[in-house]
């Protein structure tokens, strides 16, 4: 080196020192510092925000427990205790201010010894009399009121459930991650402070040089990768904290996330809490109904009242109920607090690895699934799951694992399925497909599951059908598989044998000789408690509001009278059905839908029309003046949108569904009345229909009118579907056989419809 070199170095060296770190590098140490800080304080933020959450429900349950309790006992008068106390008695007591059992709650024996006739014997037993009548009600479940009943006395209770609910939004894996971010840049951070100081600086060398900028390197990509990420979610998670304070504002998202509140309130109150009913006005019985034949002889909805309550369980026999609560289910990813049944439900369908998942429609099976998807990926390392289900129902599957779970999901369907589907073979994942969809997938079946879950699983009823035998080829292939139906059997009991078969051959086997249960009701139950699982909405949904069945009976006129028998004579069984419904604007059926919803419109409740016929959709959607109509042609996608502009319409409202489309996996809990223009030929389909509305996250009571019209095939209809309903409330609704004959059982729709054909032609003398 020359001297002149020499000397520039020196230079080069005495300025590097007196001007100290670059500006660049010390505003990335400034900002690196800013972040770590603001990292541990959101995590700091979150944490506390669970632990304040958790400690102010407790508090505030027990401060309305006591209140209520309170309220109780200065409302509970000592008469009511007679004659346990004589009337001689009472009336000392009367007389002396003892009216109530909140006055006698403290007071003790000898108190009482000073009233005048009032002796030791006398005293001790008014003092036991009044213990056992406070115990009974401190034991009692809590109520809490539905939406509508809310008071200021619930105010604190709703505010802290409110922001546990938005926890519950809140990713369980940030906590984790805010954590190593912000110890990543703190090593970093000392790492680069290192290499630019002082001494570093002092003493320079290439070798530190080149230290230096690869440590400042490394912070400035983790400040513009993870940090930035791990911030952004950050404050999106604390800014879902933010929940409604005033009482109005709560009472608002209490009805909008009711079904979110009950399940964080379950944890806290016990599944036994009862709810309040909603006062009349807000889901009122039409006027006329009685008069017209509100008579409620449907097939039962839900488990019939003279029928014990089997809890979450599903009265499955008491040792695989312990092998099943012996699980400890990780499911940590999920963004909703399963409420106890659904808990059960996943752990039974990890337990029993094959399985038929028969809760009642409204239930939540979809959240049973993904928590036991949850639990096998966090536990056992699952990444191939797949969803098959009907192509209506798949984009509501989609935002289902979107809104509550981590689990990432490809929807395999439309033009892009080959992609997905090789996006889902390699990275792993929910992968959700149509029934139809699957058919067109050769290379889904080549290769190995962990998990397949079947929506609406009674569509594979049939084996002979190519779907079924689709779906049997899958589960061959997978570890595990859940058959998800809230219908098991729709029109025979073998329907519901074949639905076992793909679970249990050997199970399956032992039940049936040709189409026959052959089997005693014990053993039947013991035996399908291995792969079937049920519980009816009255077993475990204490907070659901009624449902009122109500048959509206109509009498067609002349004209109409004229067509129906026109199509009985061709025999036309379809053409009989729809004449019943009415050619025109003034079919009777529809004078009498205006009048229903002329009522509906006047309370402001939101109305769900069914139909199966396509020109009977468009004569109610012309009367009823909406465009909310979901049918065969809107495709799936679309559906969705639809009910969420229904939904997010205020006040009254009609959605106007063909009972095919629009009768099965989705929700419209936002209505409160469902009106069937025809009955349906399986009694399922009703069903289906009316628990779209009628599920959990319901709060108003609701009105199913099914509109019927005297001396046509609906009349026929209704007492022939009836025995169909009788044999699935025997076979599938509480796994136990009893007595059926095959007329109860028969599953033939086509020998159906000509019972129903010669019955009218005999009526009408044309036989």
């Amino acid at each position: 080196m020359s001297d002149g070199d020499e000397d520039i170095a020196i230079f080069a060296w005495v300025k590097r020192i007196l001007r100290g770190k670059p500006s660049d590098e010390r505003e990335l140490q400034r900002t690196a510092s800013l972040h770590c800080n603001e990292l541990r304080s959101i995590r700091h933020s979150l944490q506390k925000a669970t632990n304040d959450a958790d400690a102010a429900i407790s508090k505030a349950v027990q401060e309305l427990r006591d209140s209520t309790v309170a309220a109780a006992l200065e409302a509970f008068e000592l008469e009511r205790l007679s004659p346990t106390i004589s009337d001689g008695k009472l009336s000392i007591l009367r007389r002396f201010g003892y009216r109530t059992l909140s006055r006698l709650q403290n007071v003790s024996a000898r108190e009482l010894q000073q009233l005048p006739g009032i002796g030791p014997v006398t005293s001790q037993s008014v003092l036991r009399a009044c213990r056992a009548a406070i115990d009974e009600i401190q034991s009692q479940p809590l109520s809490m009121p539905l939406p509508d009943d809310i008071g200021k006395q619930h105010q604190q209770l709703l505010a802290a459930v409110g922001r546990r609910v938005r926890l519950l939004r809140v990713p369980s894996q940030l906590l984790a991650r805010l954590q190593a971010v912000a110890d990543t840049l703190d090593r970093q951070l000392k790492t680069a402070k290192q290499t630019s100081s002082f001494l570093q600086r002092l003493w320079r060398t290439e070798a530190r040089e080149f230290n230096e900028q690869a440590a400042h390197l490394s912070l400035r990509q983790t400040l513009a990768g993870q940090a930035e990420s791990a911030l952004a979610e950050g404050r999106a998670a604390l800014n879902l904290l933010i929940a409604p304070r005033q009482l109005d504002e709560l009472i608002a998202d209490y009805g909008e996330r009711f079904a979110d509140y009950t399940s964080v309130l379950e944890q806290y109150v016990g599944p036994a809490t009862t709810y309040g009913r909603v006062p009349e006005a807000h889901a009122k019985v039409p006027d006329g109904a009685v008069e017209t034949g509100a008579v409620p002889h449907w097939p039962p909805l839900s488990s019939r009242a003279d029928q014990v309550s089997r809890g979450i369980f599903g009265g499955v026999p008491q040792e695989i109920a312990d092998r099943v609560e012996g699980i400890a289910l990780s499911v940590q990813s999920l963004k909703v607090r399963p409420r106890a049944y659904q808990l059960f439900g996943a752990k039974y369908v990890i337990s029993q690895k094959r399985c038929v998942l028969g809760d009642e429609m409204g239930l939540g099976k979809t959240i049973e699934a993904m928590a036991a998807m949850t639990h096998l990926q966090e536990t056992e390392g699952c990444s191939r799951f797949l969803v098959v289900a009907p192509a209506g129902t798949v984009g509501n599957w989609c935002r289902e694992l979107s809104e509550h779970s981590s689990l990432p999901s490809r929807l395999l369907h439309g033009f892009s399925r080959d992609h997905d589907f090789g996006f889902w073979l390699r990275h792993g994942g929910v992968a959700v497909t149509s029934y139809e969809t699957m058919l067109r997938l050769d290379s889904l079946f080549r290769y190995p599951l962990d998990m397949l879950v079947v929506d609406e699983a009674h569509y594979v009823k049939n084996p002979l059908a190519r779907r079924s035998q689709a779906i049997e080829q899958l589960a061959q292939m997978a570890k595990r598989v859940t058959l998800m139906t809230g219908t098991p059997m729709e029109n025979a009991p073998h329907e519901f044998v074949n639905l076992i078969r793909l679970c249990d051959e050997r199970v399956a086997a032992g039940l049936k000789v040709n189409r026959e249960l052959v089997v005693s009701p014990g053993r039947f139950e013991r035996q399908v408690a291995a792969v079937y699982l049920r519980r009816n909405q009255d077993d475990v949904l204490h907070e659901l509001p009624e449902c009122i069945m109500v048959d509206e009976w109509v009498t067609l006129g002349n004209a109409e009278q004229t067509n129906y028998q026109d199509e009985v004579r061709k025999r036309n069984f379809a053409g009989m059905r729809r004449a019943a419904n009415g050619i025109d604007e003034s079919a009777g059926k529809l004078e009498r839908l205006a009048e229903l919803l002329d009522n509906y419109r006047q309370t402001g409740a939101k109305v769900v029309l069914f139909s199966f016929f396509l020109d009977s959709l468009d004569r109610m959607q012309r009367l009823a003046d909406t465009q909310h109509r979901i049918d065969g042609s809107v495709p799936p996608a679309h559906r969705l949108s639809v009910i969420d502009e229904f939904s997010r319409e205020p006040g009254f409202g009609v959605l106007v569904c063909q009972i095919v489309s629009g009768g099965v996996g989705i929700n419209l809990h936002c209505a409160s009345a469902v009106i069937l223009m025809e009955p349906q030929l399986k009694p399922t389909t009703e069903w289906q229909a009316i628990k779209r509305v009628h599920r959990m996250g319901q709060t108003r009571r609701v009105v199913a009118h099914r509109v019927l019209a005297h001396d046509t095939v609906d009349q026929r209809l209704v007492e022939l579907v009836a025995r169909k309903a009788e044999s699935f409330d025997r076979y599938a609704r509480e796994s136990v056989v009893k007595d059926a004959s095959r007329a109860a059982v028969d599953s033939s729709i086509p020998a159906l419809e000509q019972t129903l054909i010669h019955a009218e032609l005999r009526r009408l003398g044309a036989a």
